[in-house]
């Protein structure tokens, strides 16, 4: 079988979701493509931290309905991804209280369990940490992490299961329109055909698109992550914690503390990238991470990792139909946020896939000609990657 209903480029979390979505749609004749293994890339590299702290109304209710999944994940899917449901405790910098207050109040009303909280009563909520220069805090009780990889490679089995078909290991070369409403997608394992493609491809967006004559604005976005052993440890139900003033995020990692940053764009060629972490970053993260967690002081360095993402110039979702490639979609874009997004994104795109139109939640906000119409979406913060 050489043509397809849908062609999905890309075997992260997003591209893996949208196959079993589509699947379990009933649309039997789809095809993942994925040019090394599933999640090797952004996935794999994600500190899979889930939240609902966000700007947009629009993202916070991704956030809740994809919790609400992720929670029923071993259920539904029949696969343990390691749900951790720990809080999250989210940290202003000094002149962004009435910013904080704002996202609040939004997620109360959406029905978000937060409260903001007093400086002084951070301790409360994690004992370890000192937060004498943090003007105003919020305590969200409804977040929590999980494992990437066991996500995307459970949506992918999951899809697979129902009569999807999945190609590790299969670069795709070229993909261009058919000449009769449809496209040729080229690979280096054959040609194949469908009447839809799906680019979920990440940090390589900018790169694929060309190869379809359009520009998809993607910069590579480097994620870096250090685990640190702490002298006694960090139990697994700490909150993870958004730390604006020190622009880091940390949570537990299996006894340990899992500590990162997000914010380095690098205008570079993504199959180029080192993912071997630098010490210097280590350094650098473990003098900003004692400031809040003292702890850390005579912490040990036991691992770390970089990774690639795509940011969009607003550091929001590029997800939707491409106006001037009919059959086309794009799912990129993700700026750091794509795992905690990944099942109701997914579901969205295989609605808009199989019935024409959104139902769930209207992903409109995030379309691809957002920012050529003077669209783009906001963020009330000045880590970006807190949104």
């Amino acid at each position: 079988m050489s043509r397809y209903q849908a062609i999905i480029v890309g075997g992260g979390v997003h591209g893996a979701s949208i196959f079993h979505h589509l699947t379990a749609a009933g649309m039997d004749r789809v095809l993942l493509l994925e040019r090394k293994t599933l999640a090797c890339a952004a996935t794999g590299r994600s500190t899979g931290i889930i939240r609902h702290h966000y700007s947009q109304e629009v993202t916070v209710r991704l956030a809740m309905a994809s919790t609400r999944a992720f929670r029923r994940f071993r259920e539904e899917i029949g696969v343990d991804i390691a749900y951790v449901n720990n809080g999250l405790l989210f940290l202003a910098a000094r002149g962004e209280e009435a910013a904080l207050q704002k996202c609040v109040d939004q997620q109360r009303r959406l029905g978000v369990r937060v409260e903001l909280i007093d400086p002084a009563d951070v301790p409360r909520v994690h004992p370890d940490l000192v937060a004498d220069d943090v003007p105003l805090a919020a305590f969200e009780r409804d977040a929590g992490y999980a494992d990437p990889y066991s996500v995307a490679v459970g949506y992918a089995k999951a899809g697979e299961a129902k009569g999807g078909r999945i190609l590790q290991g299969t670069r795709v070369r070229d993909v261009r329109a058919d000449g009769r409403g449809g496209f040729a997608v080229a690979t280096d394992r054959g040609d194949f055909e469908a009447d839809r493609v799906v680019l979920a491809v990440g940090a390589w967006a900018r790169t694929v698109g060309a190869r379809l004559g359009i520009d998809v604005p993607v910069t590579p976005l480097r994620l870096c992550n250090a685990v640190l052993d702490v002298r006694g440890g960090v139990p697994a139900t700490a909150p993870t914690v958004l730390d604006l003033p020190n622009h880091l995020y940390f949570r537990p990692e299996g006894g340990s503390l899992l500590v990162g940053d997000g914010e380095g764009l690098e205008d570079i060629d993504p199959d180029g990238f080192d993912e071997g972490l630098p010490y210097a970053f280590v350094e650098e993260i473990s003098e900003r991470i004692v400031r809040r967690f003292p702890r850390c002081a005579e912490a040990s360095y036991k691992k770390g990792w970089r990774g690639l993402d795509g940011a969009s110039p607003d550091f929001h979702p590029i997800v939707g139909p491409v106006a001037e490639k009919e059959g086309l979609v794009v799912c990129v874009g993700m700026s750091g946020h794509g795992f905690k997004l990944a099942p109701a994104i997914g579901r969205g795109v295989a609605e808009l896939l199989t019935k024409g139109r959104y139902e769930t939640i209207d992903l409109a906000p995030y379309a691809p000609d957002r920012f050529a119409k003077g669209r783009a979406l906001s963020s009330l913060f000045s880590m970006k990657i807190a949104a």
